[in-house]
């Protein structure tokens, strides 16, 4: 007894080379398996179904050129396959896509909100006035460090002082501004200009 040899048909064959050639009975009959297929699973699939049928064409066109139809079934049962696990990868991937979008939609905006801008404004304001308010030398030194984004070493060289010195001069400088800025907090709530 012989064993059958499995492969496509001489039908299969010619369905096969028809479809891949574009001809359009062919063309229409798998379009027409495709349809189907996509038409049980439209609730899921919503407005993408004419891209899901255009993807399904590709990969069909693909596989035929790879040779990947072997004929272990009949080719209409390979296009359904194929159709059904399309549909089942688009489903995937929109619950993917909706799950990000939730996602995002859950993170804090990291933009400030108009609270949060005019809380900057007003300690922009305070620092500045708070500036003017300190000694020439004090103002150079925030100004080379600070404005200008000068290393501790070329303040140094600029002001012909030691690169410690700079240092030390810029942390009693931070303290002192800090000082002067809880002064300035304390008296306007002593004052009652407090919004808080």
């Amino acid at each position: 007894m012989e064993k059958a040899t499995l492969g496509p048909t001489n039908t299969e064959t010619r369905l096969c080379g028809a479809y891949y050639l574009g001809e359009g009975a062919a063309l229409g009959l798998v379009h027409s398996w495709i349809v189907a297929v996509v038409g049980r699973r439209s609730r899921h699939l919503g407005e993408d179904r004419a891209d899901i049928i255009q993807d399904v064409h590709r990969r069909l066109l693909n596989n035929l050129n790879r040779n990947s139809f072997r004929g272990e079934s009949t080719f209409k049962t390979y296009v359904q396959t194929v159709t059904q696990y399309t549909c089942i990868e688009f489903a995937r991937s929109q619950h993917r896509r909706r799950r990000a979008d939730v996602i995002l939609q859950e993170l804090p905006d990291p933009s400030p909100g108009p609270e949060q801008d005019l809380l900057a404004a007003e300690r922009a304001e305070l620092a500045a006035r708070l500036i003017r308010s300190l000694p020439e030398t004090h103002q150079r030194l925030y100004d080379l460090i600070y404005r200008d984004r000068l290393d501790y070493q070329t303040v140094g060289r600029k002001l012909g002082i030691a690169t410690g010195t700079v240092k030390s001069r810029a942390n009693r400088f931070r303290i002192s501004l800090a000082r002067m800025a809880a002064r300035s907090r304390w008296r306007q709530v002593s004052d009652g200009k407090d919004s808080s």
